[in-house]
Order: structure tokens, then sequence, then C-alpha cells
């Protein structure tokens, strides 16, 4: 009798096991990624620190390479250029450091360089110090020495802590002697001001309504004058205006013969009292006499009459009346 055949597994359906494959593509792919993403990371890393570039191999000899380890960052001009890449200790107890930097900074540093240890902060990481000799590129080795410049660890900073104590300590001290000697005169001196001013702002208060009271009263009286010269000057104006046409004939007269000269001086004298009631006359100046008339003009030029009347001739008042 033939054998039963076992019965047929169930398989999934071919969307779940799709979906499946999916989820399993996109784990893989993460995690390649993942691991693409740290790798580059570390290749950028190391490039930046110029693990892919030559470098310059640059020893000194130290007496103490406390703090020291490899990896120490090597400073040029406060920026990181290089590292510390092994330590050795010397047969006379010294310790041999060997420095890595890149070729770029060749004739930068040189021969004549010099490294010192130094130190962040007062609780900071050791750094060695690097300083710039600049040479020509083609004269610096790709392998020199170096010396070591101390003073720059961890006790030359303390040493700088201990004098900076000292320079508070006596700033301190100063301070203390000014406030008991010198500030208490300064704030009597200041009391003494106030005082002062106090007394110098009493006197205003009680001296500057009676100086505004005068003072308005100087400028009223100003104000009157000053329209007083106004109409004065205003009357001198119109005065001359009425005097002008007289004062030409008086003076074109001047220009004729000297028959007339006399006259003419005679009507100039009126002209003078008409403006000047109180005028008098120079010594040796004619007095212009009541009845004086100008002489006809055809005695005189022998045409017809073109001086003033005897009518004109008389003085006349402001109000324009003869």
């Amino acid at each position: 009798m033939p054998s039963q055949m076992p019965p047929p597994v169930p398989q999934p359906p071919l969307n779940t096991r799709l979906r499946d494959g999916w989820r399993l593509l996109l784990t893989v792919g993460s995690l390649l990624g993942g691991a693409g993403l740290v790798v580059a990371l570390l290749v950028y890393t190391a490039y930046r620190r110029g693990v892919f570039e030559p470098q310059l191999q640059i020893s000194v000899r130290v007496p103490d390479a406390r703090g020291l380890r490899s990896g120490t960052r090597v400073i040029l001009s406060g920026l990181p250029v290089g590292a510390l890449r092994g330590l050795e200790i010397q047969a006379d107890g010294q310790v041999m450091l060997h420095l890595s930097v890149p070729v770029r900074y060749r004739g930068v540093v040189s021969p004549a360089s010099s490294v010192a240890i130094t130190q962040d902060l007062l609780m900071g990481d050791q750094r060695l110090t690097l300083t710039a000799a600049p040479r020509p590129p083609s004269s610096v080795p790709d392998r020199f020495q170096v010396a070591y410049r101390g003073g720059g660890g961890l006790e030359d900073l303390l040493a700088r802590g201990q004098i900076t104590l000292q320079q508070l300590d006596r700033l301190l001290h100063t301070v203390e002697r000014l406030a008991e000697g010198e500030v208490p005169g300064t704030l009597a001196q200041l009391r003494g001001s106030l005082r002062s001013a106090e007394a110098v702002a009493g006197t205003l208060q009680r001296e500057v309504p009676a100086t505004a009271a005068v003072l308005r009263e100087t400028g009223r009286e100003a104000g009157s004058t000053a329209r007083e010269a106004r109409l004065a000057s205003r009357e001198l104006v119109l005065t001359l205006e009425r005097i002008r046409p007289e004062l030409s004939q008086a003076l074109r007269r001047l220009d004729g013969s000297g028959e007339q000269a006399e006259v003419a001086l005679i009507w100039l004298n009126r002209l003078i009292h008409r403006l000047d009631p109180g005028h008098r006359l120079r010594d040796g100046d004619t007095a212009p006499h009541r009845d004086a008339a100008p002489p006809r003009a055809d005695r005189a030029a022998g045409g017809p009459e073109d001086g003033p009347s005897e009518r004109s001739a008389a003085p006349m008042h402001p109000g324009g009346g003869t």
C-alpha cells in the first residue's frame, strides 16, 4: 500500500513576502550607509590632521615631560598644526619628543624654531608651542631638531600667578589708604561744594524775579525808543523829500555867475534854517535878509524866469504851508 505524502507547508501571501524583503533591504542599506558615513568622517578627520599629508619630523629634548602624551597638540601662532607622535627617554635622563608637522609649514618652521611646554588654563591640558622662524623652504630638511625654550609650563604659570597676587595685594593696600585718608577729605570737599551750590541756587531764586521785572521794563523802554527813532527817521525822510527840488535849484544857481553866488548862499542858509530853526551862522557868514529875493532870471541869463518865486522861497512848515 503506497505511503501518504506529508501535507504541504502553507506559504505566506506574496505581498507579505515582498514587504519582508523590502524591510530587510532597508535595514541592510541603513547599516551600510551608517558605516560608510562613519568611515568618511574618520577619513576626513585624518585628512584634516594631516595623516595623509607628508610630515616634517621635528625633535626636541626637554628636561621634564610631565603632562605630555602621544597626540598632544602642537601649536604654532595660536593654531594647532601638528601633534606629538612619540616620547623617548635618553641616557642623560632627558626626554626626546618627536613632533610631526605638515610639510606645508616648511619655511615657517625651521631648525631656528624653538618649542615650549605651555598650558591652556590653570587646570587645562599641556601643549607644545612651536615658534615660527621663517626660512627659504628649500633650505629646511624633512627631519631636524629644535631647541627647547623653558618657562611656559605649570611652574611658570604658578610663578606668574604669585606675581599677580602680590600686585593685587599692593593694590588692596593702596585702596585701603585711600579709603582711610583721601576719600573722607574728598567727600568733605564735595559736601562743601554742594552747600555752595545750594546757596547760589537760593540767591538765584531770590534775585531772578526782581531782575526779570527790570529786564521787562528795560525792554519796554527800548521798544518805545525804537518806535520814536523810527518816527523821527520817517519825518526826516519826508523833510528831505520836500526840500529836494529847492536844494537842486540852489545848487544849479551856484554854477551861474559870481553875481548870483551871494544870493544862492543866502538861499542855502534859509534852507538850513528851515531844517534847523535853532541853527546859528558861523563867523563870516552873511545873514539872510528877510526881504531878499532871488535875482530875476532875465537879468542873470536874459531868458524867462526859471528860479523859484518869492512865495516858494518863503520858509515851509512841516505841515506843507508857506
